[in-house]
């Protein structure tokens, strides 16, 4: 009897250890729901979550909070009310800005560190953007270097002081079309770079009048360019920029040039040597006047820069645009679109449909399917004559590929005339620029 009692005891024991065993299966919960915060618990999704406690978001899962330190407590001037706050970090180069949600006696802005002092240490704070309501402002990280900060009613964004020059040209300024420039170097690449090798340096070079001329293009309007120099100017040169207003280059206001060292005076002139220090070339925001444009089948905010006497040889290891803090605007995203339909009209022969043949660049001269034969199918010369293209959306220009001179126009001084259709009638688009002609369109 005491052996049964034994045996049932074990199996009792054995029995609790099984069902305990399975209490304690570990569970992973997939945090990957929707923060919302305003809902009620019980009507949240699956994995939703309402509140969130020394977590923060990291890709779609989360990860604990490293610490908090309070730091700036009187830095801000009372009675302000802090609302909301964000670290904002970069690189390339590197950046690091504290920023704070203020609401001052129902005024509400936006105020940044000035880093005078590295976080956890006390720095001190000045206004960086006035806000129109008393929203709270949420901010984030954004691609490109960026931070944006979202009050309900504009979405603002901003890339640090230095954010990525998006082009970087040198050309001929001498020419007036369509007689073509004598060179035109793309140093993108160049200047977004670190490096400081042969092939990593941009080595502006002057044209024929003395003078070097830059296009400087921007995702959003600017108020600087800085340049980064490896070898600078030595010689008398000044600084000029002109912004793209949608119908011409005009001049921007209060010109600064920080890459400029001044000479001793002569005769009572004293000399100015632009590009011969790193520094910056700034001027008054142009985010109100600031239009795309396009300069190497690229849309961009373009900035005509000529540094009047300076000769080649200058060079550039480095350089980043100052775009002041703005409302999010729409921009190229850089993927060009595939055409829908290219119809021809010819007044002898009527409609001709030639999607087929430019639909890709696949140009070969023995497949009558890979191009469209303009100069033979082209137009007949009737008023009415005339290229229908259609696309899926809007557009602002399309590329048109010349492969063989057997295609291209023959007829001296024929213009181009671009048209939309409105809903009513076809309209003439503005500031016109035809990147074929070269003494006549289609060249």
């Amino acid at each position: 009897m005491k052996y049964i009692k034994y045996l049932i005891c074990t199996f009792i024991w054995l029995t609790a250890s099984v069902c305990l065993a399975d209490d304690l299966v570990p569970y992973s919960f997939p945090f990957t729901g929707k923060w919302n915060p305003t809902e009620n618990p019980m009507l949240l999704d699956d994995y939703g979550l309402q509140d969130i406690q020394n977590l923060r978001k990291w890709g779609k899962h989360f990860r604990g909070v490293k610490g908090h330190s309070r730091i700036n407590q009187t830095s801000l001037a009372a009675p302000s009310t802090v609302m909301n706050g964000f670290q904002f970090r970069k690189g390339n180069p590197v950046e690091s800005h504290v920023f704070a949600q203020l609401n001052n006696n129902s005024v509400y802005s936006l105020y940044k560190s000035n880093n005078t002092a590295a976080v956890p240490n006390q720095d001190t704070f000045s206004s960086f953007l006035a806000l129109s309501g008393s929203n709270t402002v949420n901010f984030s990280n954004a691609p490109d270097g960026s931070m944006v900060a979202l009050d309900g009613t504009t979405n603002y964004i901003w890339g640090g002081n230095e954010a990525r020059c998006a082009s970087f040209i040198n050309f001929d300024a001498v020419p007036v079309p369509p007689s073509p420039p004598s060179f035109f170097y793309d140093f993108t690449t160049q200047v977004n770079n670190t490096a400081v090798n042969a092939n990593n340096i941009a080595t502006l070079v002057a044209d024929s009048s003395g003078n070097t001329s830059l296009y400087i293009g921007s995702i959003r309007p600017l108020q600087g360019v800085k340049f980064y120099i490896q070898t600078g100017n030595n010689t008398n040169a000044t600084a000029d920029v002109k912004q793209w207003t949608g119908t011409a280059w005009s001049s921007v206001s209060s010109l600064s040039d920080g890459t400029e060292i001044l000479g001793p005076i002569i005769n009572g002139h004293g000399t100015h040597k632009t590009m011969a220090q790193t520094g910056e070339i700034s001027w008054s925001s142009t985010v109100s006047t600031s239009k795309l444009t396009v300069i190497n089948n690229i849309a961009l905010y373009y900035y005509k820069f000529t540094f009047t006497g300076m000769p080649s040889g200058v060079q550039v290891s480095f350089c980043t645009v100052d775009a002041p803090v703005q409302p999010i605007v729409d921009v190229w995203d850089g993927s060009e679109r595939t055409i829908v339909s290219l119809t021809n009209f010819n007044t002898n022969v009527g409609y001709e449909d030639y999607t087929i043949g430019v639909l890709k660049r696949d140009y070969d001269p023995n497949n009558s399917l890979s191009y469209w034969n303009a100069y033979k199918h082209g137009l007949g010369g009737g008023p009415q004559d005339c290229i229908y293209l259609a696309f899926m959306e809007p557009m602002r220009g399309f590329i048109i590929n010349i492969p063989d001179t057997n295609f291209r126009n023959v007829v001296s001084s024929s213009t181009m005339t671009v048209q939309y259709w409105n809903g009513s009638s076809w309209v003439n688009v503005t500031s016109l620029i035809d990147g074929t002609y070269w003494g006549t369109s289609f060249q």
